[in-house]
């Protein structure tokens, strides 16, 4: 999948990774513009191809005998080791089974060039097929002393198509042909590997031990009754069948002289000869059988037959059972690959990170997730006695070693921290041991400690800027309620610098919990659009039903949609915004604002139309206590005090703040501040709340100390409603809601600096960037 998306993409690379295949990368390059639908399309054929080699092989099967024979073919494939597990995997063995058996088909049926043509297909996929291709195209050539197109075709199209794409992708043809790490066994490996200097010599493997697998690849009372069928088809001068025999028998010994060599010579690359020796199996039972005048005796030699092979293949049928499990599984681990890397932070932060490691079996996934080329992953293909430790800084990918392969290590030397887990994965990150030694590496799945137990703002200094924001330009992102758009503005120039259309009515600009994107929230148009703050240019929307409010857990784990209409909390997947649990609250009409406690692990939720807050365990997801404050009251934005100590809530209707208590969460009083007390806001400093009064045009400043408001700022004609205050803490900024407007107010002496035109009803601005290790949401709230 990864090397067909690259040839798309005109980038290729082949070097590193698990051995290639030339068939599966030209097949799957036109579906992979498509995402996902590639490899499920790629695994849906394969266990498609599977069936049809079972009726293949009984076509075949009864080709060269009869009923017996058929049936035996196709028994014999079915309870063999590999092609129902290659087909649970995905892997391209059943296409080549397929096309071997069509082959023998057409052999068998007389028809050479169309068995030649379909041999020359599977080369694509097993390069052991070139020799015998071209010795049969040769003998065909002598025998009619022509040679058609197909039959040229078929002996030279794959070898140039696969050493073409092989040094296309590394500039060494033969790289991904055979694979040499050490000296070879024998004088004439040596002798070969001179013409073939790129190759080099590797640890090669037993010649005779390749042969013994074939008991691996297909029971031994099959084997002998290949031998019964050869001896017959000598009998009866069928040269066809004598033909498939030799091609067995040549496909088994190339593969053993190439293992000499160092090419791996595993059971799967004898998938192609044992399905021969499969049909030659069968037409031995077939005329054994044959042999027997008497309908019992012959009834009871297939009976014994039959259980004698069974008996033989029973730990292959067992072991394919128990597949089943695996699979799921395995199926289980690459669901959650993606889940990991969410917990990284992401597919940028895997990437900003350096080349991830990962076990080696999932060295594909995890390149095709993050959308990278093999090399852009770490991975053990290559010998890993060579390669003990990976190349920090890097994330870490470890899945269990059964179904993912021998995990990476790094050398004890460089200090890792687990980050968290993902179902069977464990996230693991190499740091420094400066930052290991202070814990400065934010940690996705538990939440960050306070900077300052008694400043829970401590880390929003101006000083505060995280490495991940430093590059991103001063920005303000205004989302435009009654016109469906997004205008960006420069807090330098407080010139308009780009107008974005989003989907209907878009309410908040939200910083995700990594801060590396801002989602836009449109609840008319059921989307999220993600904004990348270095460009300030929109991503892929994310389809979400009623996205009015957005926030994030504290640890990172979860996003959380604030669906007013609906009165409920959607917890998702932070990333992808997929669905993990909802819940509903039915008391509370106008779900809209929120903050938490100082631990981050509640959350004091405002109900806008219902005169009350509750409280949301965060951790169960659960509603665990109501607050009612009075009749009538419209509660809106919710924001916590430096100390911890105390909530304040705006309230429209009420024309102040509700001062709640943090840990009691009771109500203590109102504290009036103005008509449509709206937006709330901390100084730098943490001295000071801003509170926007969008009715009466004014902006209240409560002090924390004495939780009373001392002054009041006077917008003539405006309606300041949400915003924040600059990195620098020098400008605050806020939207005019009814005047179609943005405001930039001076927090040193109260002045209007900027009044800037924007679209109609200027809702949830983001200031961007912020001082802050992480985000929980909204406009912008950071700790």
């Amino acid at each position: 999948m990864v090397w067909s998306r690259e040839l798309t993409h005109g980038d290729l690379q082949t070097a590193g990774g698990p051995s290639f295949k030339a068939l599966p990368v030209v097949a799957v390059a036109p579906l992979t513009p498509f995402g996902d639908v590639a490899p499920v399309a790629w695994l849906a054929a394969m266990r498609v191809s599977a069936l049809l080699a079972l009726l293949a092989a009984f076509r075949a099967g009864r080709r060269l005998g009869d009923l017996v024979a058929g049936a035996a073919g196709a028994v014999l494939l079915a309870i063999g080791p590999d092609l129902f597990r290659t087909a649970a995997f995905g892997s391209s063995e059943p296409l080549l089974v397929l096309l071997v058996l069509l082959a023998a088909i057409g052999w068998l049926d007389g028809r050479p060039r169309a068995a030649l043509v379909l041999l020359g297909a599977a080369g694509l996929i097993r390069p052991e097929l070139w020799p015998i291709v071209l010795a049969l195209t040769a003998a065909l050539w002598v025998r009619d002393r022509r040679v058609d197109a197909a039959s040229l075709a078929a002996s030279t199209v794959p070898p140039v198509v696969w050493l073409g794409l092989a040094w296309l992708g590394s500039g060494r043809a033969f790289s991904q042909v055979i694979s040499l790490h050490a000296p070879a066994r024998c004088t004439a490996c040596t002798w070969a590997a001179a013409f073939l200097p790129s190759i080099g010599l590797g640890d090669g493997e037993s010649f005779t031990g390749v042969l013994g697998r074939l008991t691996g690849a297909i029971v031994l009372p099959a084997l002998v009754l290949a031998v019964v069928g050869v001896i017959d088809a000598v009998r009866r001068r069928r040269g066809e069948v004598l033909v498939l025999a030799a091609v067995a028998l040549a496909w088994v010994l190339i593969v053993a002289v190439m293992a000499q060599m160092g090419y791996p010579g595993s059971r799967r690359y004898l998938v192609g000869p044992s399905v021969l020796l499969a049909l030659l199996a069968a037409l031995g039972l077939a005329s054994a059988l044959a042999e027997l005048r008497d309908k019992r005796i012959r009834a009871a030699v297939a009976a014994a037959i039959a259980g004698v092979v069974l008996v033989s293949a029973y730990p292959t049928i067992r072991a394919n059972a128990r597949l089943v499990s695996t699979v799921r599984a395995e199926q289980r681990l690459h669901a959650k690959l993606r889940d990991a890397i969410e917990l990284a932070g992401g597919r940028r932060a895997v990437l900003e990170a350096g080349a991830a490691a990962v076990n080696p079996w999932l060295q594909t996934a995890l390149a095709w997730d993050l959308e990278v080329p093999l090399r852009g992953v770490q991975a053990t293909w290559d010998s890993t006695h060579r390669r003990p430790h990976w190349h920090p800084p890097t994330l870490l990918f470890r899945g269990p070693r059964r179904l993912a392969g021998p995990p990476p290590a790094l050398s004890p030397r460089r200090p890792v921290t687990l980050l968290g887990r993902a179902g069977p994965w464990r996230l693991l990150r190499a740091v420094s041991p400066r930052e290991a030694a202070a814990g400065a590496v934010p940690r996705v799945g538990s939440i960050p400690p306070l900077v300052d137990r008694a400043d829970v703002y401590a880390a929003d200094a101006p000083t505060g800027l995280s490495p991940a924001v430093r590059g991103d330009p001063a920005l303000l992102y205004v989302p435009n309620s009654e016109s469906d758009s997004v205008y960006v503005v420069s807090q330098r120039t407080a010139r308009i610098v780009r107008r974005l259309h989003v989907s209907a009515e878009p309410q908040h600009v939200t910083p995700s919990w990594d801060l590396r994107t801002l989602w836009v929230t449109s609840d008319k148009g059921n989307r999220l659009t993600p904004i990348d703050p270095r460009t300030g240019r929109p991503g892929r929307s994310a389809r979400v039903l009623d996205p009015y409010n957005l926030y994030f857990t504290a640890d990172g784990r979860r996003a959380i949609v604030v669906a007013e209409a609906y009165r409920r909390l959607d917890f998702r997947a932070p990333h992808t915004m997929r669905l993990r649990h909802t819940l509903r609250t039915p008391m509370c009409p106008g779900i809209d604002h929120m903050d938490y406690t100082a631990n981050g692990r509640r959350a004091l939720v405002s109900c806008e139309f219902g005169g009350r807050m509750i409280v949301v365990d965060l951790d169960a997801e659960r509603v665990v206590k109501t607050i009612e404050l009075r009749r009538g009251s419209m509660p809106q934005d919710v924001k916590l005090s430096p100390d911890g100590r105390t909530f304040y809530v705006a309230d429209t209707a009420s024309n102040g703040v509700w001062l709640i208590d943090a840990r009691s969460m009771s109500r203590i009083r109102l504290q009036p501040t103005g008509r449509g007390a709206h937006g709330l806001y901390p100084s730098r400093d943490r001295r000071v709340l801003y509170v926007s009064n969008r009715a009466e045009g004014s902006i209240s400043l409560i002090s924390f100390r004495t939780r009373r408001p001392f002054r009041k700022w006077r917008i003539p004609g405006g309606s300041p409603d949400m915003g924040g205050v600059s990195a620098s803490g020098r400008v605050l900024w806020l939207t005019g809601r009814y005047n179609a407007e943005v405001y930039g107010i001076s927090t040193r002496t109260g002045r209007l600096l900027h009044r800037i035109r924007v679209g109609r009803g200027p809702h949830g601005m983001a200031v961007w960037p912020q001082p802050g290790r992480y985000s929980i949401g909204h406009t912008g709230i950071l700790r």
